[in-house]
C-alpha cells in the first residue's frame, strides 16, 4: 500500500539511506525502516518515501537493497561512484527525492515511528524547517551515554552543530540549491555550517538510534578522543581534509 501511494502523491518526507558494502548490516537497517513505517499512522507512512542509495557496493548489498525495495515500494539509486563519500552518495540520492523535506539517514542509524511522526507534525507547522535529532547509541554503556549527553547538550543544542548520525534534514529545494558538500570527509560539518544560519533550525526531542559498532571492540575511549581531536583540528584549520580522513580510518 505504501509503495502505491508514494507513486501517486508528492510525499512530505524523503528518507535517503546511503550505503556501501554493508551486506551484514542492511537486513537490520531494513527491519528498522519497516518498523518505523509500520508503527506510524497510515497518513504519515504514506507521506514518506524511502530511497536507498548505493555508492557502488561490490558485495551483496545491491541485491539486498533491490529485494527490499521491491517488497516495500522503496526506490534504489545506484550512484556507482569512483571515489565514494557520504556527501557524494547523498547528492546522487537527492536528485531522485520527491519529498518537500529530505532526511539523511545513515544505514547504521534508525528512527522510531514516534520520531517520524514528530518530524512530520513539525514540518506541517514549519515546512521550511531544518535540523536534526538528539542521538542515542545502541548499545550504550555508561561512557557512551555520557558522550551522547555531551554531544546532545553542547554540540547539538548549544552550538547547533550536526553530523550525519543526527539524521540531518532540510528542505529539498534549498539543499539542491546550496548543494551537498563533496569534500570526501567531514561533509556533514560543512553542511551543518550551511544550515545553522537558516530560519527554522530545530533540534527535535525524539532520539535517533545510532549503532555503536564504530566504538567496538575495545575502541570506545580511543574513538571518542580521536573524534574530539579531529573536530578541534578541523575547526582550527590545522590539517587538510585528507589528513583528517586518514586519522579517522586508522582507528
Amino acid at each position: 500500500m505504501l509503495g502505491w501511494f508514494s507513486r501517486v502523491i508528492t510525499p512530505r518526507i524523503s528518507l535517503l539511506v546511503p550505503f556501501l558494502n554493508e551486506e551484514a548490516l542492511l537486513p537490520e537497517t531494513f527491519r528498522h525502516l519497516r518498523g518505523m513505517l509500520d508503527g506510524a499512522p497510515t497518513a504519515v507512512a504514506n507521506d514518506s518515501e524511502v530511497i536507498l542509495v548505493d555508492a557502488g557496493s561490490h558485495d551483496a548489498s545491491p541485491i539486498l537493497a533491490n529485494t527490499a525495495a521491491s517488497e516495500s515500494g522503496w526506490t534504489v539509486v545506484e550512484a556507482r561512484l569512483d571515489s565514494p563519500s557520504v556527501g557524494r552518495t547523498l547528492a546522487c540520492g537527492l536528485e531522485a527525492a520527491r519529498g518537500q523535506t529530505v532526511i539523511f539517514l545513515p544505514a547504521d542509524c534508525w528512527l522510531s515511528a514516534d520520531a517520524l511522526v514528530r518530524l512530520h507534525t513539525h514540518l506541517g507547522a514549519h515546512p521550511g524547517a531544518c535540523g536534526g535529532f538528539a542521538k542515542r547509541y545502541d548499545p550504550q554503556p555508561a561512557i557512551l551515554g555520557g558522550y551522547a549527553w555531551l554531544q546532545n547538550r553542547f554540540r547539538l543544542r548549544g552550538l547547533r552543530q550536526l553530523v550525519w548520525t543526527n539524521g540531518i534534514f532540510g528542505p529539498r529545494d534549498a539543499l539542491r540549491h546550496s548543494g551537498i558538500p563533496q569534500a570526501g570527509f567531514l561533509e556533514d560539518l560543512q553542511l551543518s555550517d550551511t544550515l545553522r544560519g537558516r530560519a527554522g533550525w530545530v533540534a527535535l526531542r525524539s532520539e535517533i538510534g545510532v549503532s555503536a559498532r564504530r566504538y567496538y571492540p575495545n575502541k570506545i575511549v580511543r574513538r571518542i578522543l580521536l573524534n574530539l581531536v579531529i573536530l578541534g583540528v578541523y575547526r582550527a584549520r590545522l590539517a587538510r581534509i585528507d589528513t583528517l580522513r586518514r586519522w579517522y580510518r586508522a582507528v
